[in-house]
């Protein structure tokens, strides 16, 4: 049984279209996912740069609100001394005694840390014990000091 040549040509033929049908389908499907790879990656680079931005403003905002609330509790703290002046003059020092606890508790809150002029006043004024006495000079005198110390740190804001 001789097999004619001629009838294994269209066979061979066939599988050699089948074949590089196959291959040509594979390239295009590998550089369709090449390309949607791509673009995805480019897309999520996009959004986590994107994501990295909004995360550095919160921070920033929220920096720039811990130190407004900073600044708020400090300025508390100071009308607290003044309420405090105004108790002593009115001989009430009970109630002075409670707005000047409330000074140092406020620039406790506020952040003043352990060194500078704030932290030394908030360490005095934590301490102090006023005493009802019949001549508020000397205390008077040093609630005055400390509220000019603390003008003196946080001088007032220009008009």
């Amino acid at each position: 049984m001789n097999a004619d040549p001629r009838s294994a040509e269209p066979s061979s033929s066939r599988l050699k279209q089948v074949t590089i049908a196959t291959a040509g389908a594979a390239v295009a499907l590998g550089a369709a996912y090449g390309v949607g790879r791509l673009q995805a990656s480019k897309s999520i680079d996009a959004a986590e740069e994107r994501t990295a931005e909004a995360v550095s403003s919160r921070e920033a905002e929220t920096r720039r609100r811990e130190l407004e609330r900073s600044a708020l509790l400090e300025l508390e703290a100071r009308r607290r001394l003044s309420l405090c002046l105004i108790a002593l003059d009115e001989r009430n020092f009970g109630e002075a005694q409670a707005h000047l606890d409330a000074a140092a508790a406020l620039l406790d809150k506020a952040g003043a840390g352990d060194q500078g002029p704030l932290a030394e006043l908030k360490r005095k004024a934590g301490e102090f014990k006023l005493i009802a006495t019949d001549n508020l000079g000397p205390q008077r005198q040093r609630v005055l000091n400390w509220m000019r110390n603390f003008d003196e740190a946080r001088p007032p804001a220009k008009p």
